[in-house]
C-alpha cells in the first residue's frame, strides 16, 4: 500500500515539477517565448499551480535562478580552491568563462539575456538575485586574491560585473560565431584585470 503525502509533500512535489518542467522550457524555447501554460502542461497541471506556487513565469525564472546560484557558488568555491598562482586562478576563470558560452550553458545565456530584457525599467524584480550572486562570488573571488597577493585593477564589484558580462557577452557572440576564440580572449581580458605583483 502506497502511503499518501502530506499537504506539504504534495506542495513541494508540485512546485519541483513545475521547477523541472519550467527549466526544460526556457532551455528549449527561451525565456520571452516560453509561457505559463505550456509550462504547466509539461509538468502536467493547470496554469493555476503555477501562479499558485510562483506567482507566474517571472518567479518561476527567479527561483530556479536562486537554485542554480548555489550549485555555481559551489563550483567556483571548489575551483578558487584548487589555485596556487595568478596562472592558476587566470586559467581558472578562463575555464569558468569558457564553459558559459558551452550548450547546454550558452542556452541558458540566451535565455538570462532575455529575462533581463523583459524586466528592464523594474530593477525591483532581479537585480536583488544577481547582487547577491555578484557579492558572494566576490567575496571567494577577493579571499582568493588576498591569499596569493595579487592586486585588481578594479573595485570588487566592478571585477565580478565585468567578469560576469565577459562570459555572457562571450557566450552571445560565440552562438553566431561559433569560430570564435573564447579562451584566448578571456584569457587576454582577465589577465588585464589581475595585474601580475610587482617588487
Amino acid at each position: 500500500m502506497t502511503q499518501r503525502l502530506t499537504r506539504q509533500e504534495q506542495q513541494e512535489r508540485t512546485r519541483q515539477r513545475l521547477l523541472d518542467a519550467a527549466g526544460a522550457v526556457f532551455m528549449r524555447s527561451g525565456y520571452l517565448a516560453a509561457s505559463v501554460d505550456r509550462i504547466a502542461a509539461e509538468a502536467g497541471y493547470t496554469r493555476g499551480a503555477v501562479y499558485k506556487n510562483f506567482g507566474g513565469k517571472e518567479g518561476l525564472w527567479l527561483a530556479i535562478v536562486e537554485h542554480q546560484q548555489c550549485d555555481h557558488l559551489a563550483a567556483v568555491a571548489e575551483a578558487f580552491a584548487a589555485v596556487d598562482s595568478r596562472a592558476d586562478l587566470i586559467a581558472a576563470l578562463v575555464e569558468i568563462t569558457a564553459e558559459s558560452t558551452r550548450e547546454p550553458a550558452s542556452r541558458w545565456s540566451v535565455a538570462s539575456l532575455e529575462f533581463l530584457a523583459a524586466s528592464i525599467g523594474r530593477p525591483e524584480v532581479a537585480a536583488p538575485l544577481y547582487r547577491r550572486l555578484d557579492t558572494q562570488v566576490g567575496e571567494l573571488l577577493g579571499a582568493t586574491m588576498k591569499r596569493l597577493g595579487i592586486p585588481s585593477a578594479l573595485p570588487m564589484p566592478d571585477l565580478v560585473a565585468g567578469l560576469v558580462s565577459l562570459g555572457s557577452g562571450l557566450s552571445m557572440r560565440r552562438l553566431v560565431d561559433p569560430g570564435l576564440d573564447v579562451a584566448g580572449i578571456a584569457e587576454a581580458t582577465i589577465a588585464g584585470l589581475l595585474p601580475e605583483v610587482t617588487t
